[in-house]
Formats: structure tokens, C-alpha cells, sequence
């Protein structure tokens, strides 16, 4: 670790993003952004990102040493916006801002239904969208609804990293055969499984056909899928959830 990231460490208290310890933290953000990010997206410096669900800033400090132009960090937690906005003030190309978006896990205060978010950027604006351990936690018309949103703000050859908790035969396998470490037992809706009825955003599955239908739906391209390790497969990258490369024709 640089000793300049001393100060985007946050207070292990405002860890929510499935991290409970620094160490963990820091070594799943600088692996999602190293192998996801960089490797695969092929960001490049001079590119522009928005970070749906910035948190805490567990992508944002790997990229503060790397990008050099913009990156826009949204998230419906305000304390999390609060002391990014603090931290990043050395970084004048990192900006926060607080979503008010309803969630019943995560922001019941909220006032904006997310199958109706409009996000507060202009069309054709940014080369790569992150969304990592969003989808997990919204339901199928706001997935939908931000699929769409996504690729407005998009240029045209710009790149959409997302991650997922998806269904195809190979996860069913593991579900039946009791190897998954995540469950989302109850139906909620066609095509979506949750794992709290009273609160359903806590833990979402999305099957993968419906999924690919909705990068359809908005003009996105699936380029690549790498398959976590939620229902007990045996990966090499190391990583929990699906994730999902696109781009934008």
C-alpha cells in the first residue's frame, strides 16, 4: 500500500460493502479494479468512470492512482458519500454524491423509487460504468430501468462492468447439491429470487436469461461473463459474484 492511501482508508464502522476488516477491503478493491477494470474493460486513465454504488470507496482508491480526468462516485448511503466527499477533497477529479433512492435494506428514507431513477448525468458522457454488488440488491424493473440508464450516459464504445448473484444450470447444480455459500430461496417475481421477504433488496438472484434480455432491451452488448464462486465453483479469479462486461454499440 502507497503511504498516500493512508487517508482513504475509512473507518472500519462504515464498512457495509462485504467487507468487515481493512485487509479485505483492500485487497478486493484493488482486484476488482486490476483484473476487472483494467485487464478486461481496458480502462485507460484519460477515461471518464461512474461508480453506481461507490460506498466507502473500495474502487475509488485504487483508481485515485491511476485515473486522470473524471470519476463520478453515486451512492444511496449518505455517511458513505459524507466521508468520501471529506477524503477525495486532495483529488479534485473525484466526486460524490448522495442517490435518493428507496431501498428497504439500505435507505427506507428514500424517496425515489429506483425503477424510476433518472441519473443526474448527460447523455454520452462516460467511457466506463461500475456497478459492483448493486444488482444484487435490486429488483428486476430497476435493473431494467438502470440498464437503460447506463447505456444513455455511455459513449458510444463505452464499457459497463456489473456484478451479479445469476442463475443458469450450473449454479442450480451447486444450489441443489447445498455448495452455495449465498441463498435466495423465496420467488419474488418471474425471474428473480430473494433471500427476505420483508425486505427483499438484501439479497437478490437474477436469472441469466432474463438478464441477457435486458442488455438487449438497452442496447448493450455482452461481451464477457465470468461465473463467482457463490454456488460453489471452483474459480481461479477468486471473486464471489458474476460479473457481466458490456459495451455500448
Amino acid at each position: 500500500m502507497s503511504p498516500s492511501d493512508a487517508d482513504l482508508l475509512p473507518p472500519v464502522e462504515l464498512l457495509f460493502d462485504g467487507t468487515n476488516n481493512l485487509s479485505d477491503y483492500v485487497q478486493i478493491g484493488e482486484g476488482f479494479v486490476n483484473y476487472f477494470l483494467l485487464n478486461h474493460a481496458r480502462l485507460l486513465p484519460h477515461e471518464a468512470v461512474l461508480d453506481l454504488g461507490s460506498g466507502v470507496g473500495q474502487k475509488s482508491r485504487p483508481l485515485s492512482r491511476y485515473l486522470t480526468k473524471r470519476y463520478e462516485g453515486l451512492d444511496i448511503m449518505p455517511d458513505a458519500v459524507a466521508w468520501c466527499q471529506s477524503a477525495y477533497t486532495r483529488f479534485p477529479i473525484f466526486r460524490f454524491q448522495v442517490a435518493d433512492i428507496h431501498s428497504a435494506f439500505y435507505n427506507p428514507a428514500g424517496t425515489q423509487r429506483p425503477e424510476e431513477y433518472t441519473l443526474p448525468y448527460e447523455d454520452e458522457t462516460f467511457d466506463l460504468v461500475v456497478l459492483s454488488s448493486v444488482f444484487t440488491h435490486l429488483l428486476p424493473a430497476a435493473v431494467a430501468r438502470y440498464l437503460g440508464e447506463i447505456s444513455r450516459v455511455l459513449r458510444p464504445g463505452g464499457r459497463c462492468v456489473a456484478t451479479y448473484f445469476l442463475l443458469n444450470p450450473d449454479a442450480l447444480r451447486g444450489i441443489r447439491d447445498n455448495k452455495n455459500t449465498i441463498s435466495a430461496p423465496h420467488r419474488w417475481s418471474e425471474g428473480c429470487f430473494v433471500a427476505d421477504l420483508e425486505k427483499p433488496e438484501a439479497t437478490v438472484f437474477h436469472e441469466e436469461s432474463g438478464i441477457r434480455e435486458m442488455y438487449a432491451g438497452a442496447g448493450m452488448n455482452i461481451v464477457e461473463m465470468t461465473f463467482g464462486n457463490w454456488p460453489g465453483r471452483t474459480d481461479l479469479v477468486g471473486c464471489l459474484q458474476d460479473a457481466i462486461l458490456s459495451v455500448k454499440p
